[in-house]
This record gives C-alpha cells, structure tokens and sequence, in this order.
C-alpha cells in the first residue's frame, strides 16, 4: 500500500501578509509520523511539500499539472495504481479561523475546526452520496475533534487527477483521494488536537491496508 502527503500551499516565508497554508505542514508532518509510529507492515509513505509561492502558481489547480512538482506527485500515484497497489492520498491544507467559505451559516463567529473537503456524487434520487462520510463520526469519535465535510469542487485538481482513469489501463487500482483543511487559530485547534485528528487518520489507512484492494474505496 502506499500513501501519499501532499501540501501543495507549504511554502511559508516571512511576510507581513498570508501567502501560504500556515498549519498545513504541521499537520502534514503529524500525519508522517502517526503512519511511521504505527509501523504498518508493506505500507509506504511519501509526503510532497511544495517550495513555489502560492502567488506564483497554485499547485492544486489544472494549470500547474505540467509543472514539475505535480509531475513527480502524479508519476509516483500512477505507478503504484498500474502496480495495482492500493493507494490513498492525503491532500492537507489549512484556513484563517476568520475565513466564511466553509461556514454553514451567517451568524456563525468561528470558522470550523476542521474541514473534509469530499468527493461526491448524486444519486438518481437526487441525494448526494459521499465518499467519506461514514469516516467522518470515526475520526470525530477518536480524536474528540468536530470535521465539517463539504464538497470538493474541480478546482481541487491534485485529488481529482490522481484519481482520473488511466488511458488504455484497464486493470489499475483507484485511489482513495482526500483533501483535509486545519484552522489556522491555535486558540480554535490545538497542536495536540491535529495530532489526535493525525493519528484518527492514520487508523484510517491501518484498516484499508488489510483491504484487498478492489475494496479500498468500497468501505
């Protein structure tokens, strides 16, 4: 199994103005260590931290796709899908606490804690079905910490492409795609409670590794 950590906004230099994820790499680098302290037989871990200014280029949108650092995520996920390995992939952001996009009503004062940006689909009946929701009251229930699952637009273009069919593979595993967001208000979430969401994260993956791997995305 491999997995994979993406922080496509990292690159935080000293400035007087926000130009990068603040927390994403904090909780990217507790994610790498929850999976590395479960020691997990037969499953790898790589993490991509990206050194571009965000005002330079967004590397979560599909104008970067050519762009090395994209190249080498995706290469990497799609050997392992034509491997048929299992692959989940782990796309970590953060947000300012005053932030409005992912609050469900006006008179709300503080943004979410933590936010599960989801695939999803609609249903005949209109409904829509998420890809993680039955994740979601595990990770709450082990880390104590509130998640907020919203849709992932198209913009999202690092989980959408590593996910997209492969031309003329017919037999290649899918990835199970994510892209998780952190408030960025230590006084909102804690450092200890990103590393209780990490480790709720990396139980996650301990249970798809004994998966077989047409399963992945089915549980």
């Amino acid at each position: 199994m491999d997995v994979f950590i993406t922080v496509p906004h990292a690159f935080c230099p000293d400035a007087d103005v926000r130009l990068c994820d603040l927390r994403a790499r904090e909780a990217a680098a507790a994610l790498f260590d929850a999976l590395k302290n479960l020691a997990l037989p037969f499953v790898n871990v790589r993490s991509f931290a990206a050194q571009t200014l965000r005002e330079d280029g967004d590397l979560n949108r599909e104008e970067t796709r050519r762009w090395p650092w994209r190249v080498s995520i995706q290469d990497a996920i799609e050997a392992s899908r034509m491997a048929r390995r299992k692959v989940v992939l782990f796309d970590m952001h953060s947000f300012p606490d005053d932030a409005e996009n992912f609050r469900k009503r006006a008179d709300e004062t503080r943004g979410p804690k933590v936010v599960l940006l989801d695939q999803w689909e609609q249903t005949t009946s209109g409904r829509v079905k998420w890809l993680h929701r039955d994740m979601v009251p595990r990770v709450e229930e082990e880390s104590g910490v509130r998640v907020r699952i919203i849709g992932s637009g198209f913009e999202n273009d690092i989980t959408r492409q590593a996910n997209r069919p492969l031309p003329g593979v017919d037999d290649a595993s899918d990835a199970d795609v994510m892209l998780w967001e952190f408030n960025e208000d230590a006084t909102r979430l804690s450092a200890a409670e990103i590393k209780r969401v990490a480790g709720a994260l990396a139980n996650y993956v301990a249970g798809k590794s004994r998966l077989p791997a047409t399963e992945i995305n089915k549980q």
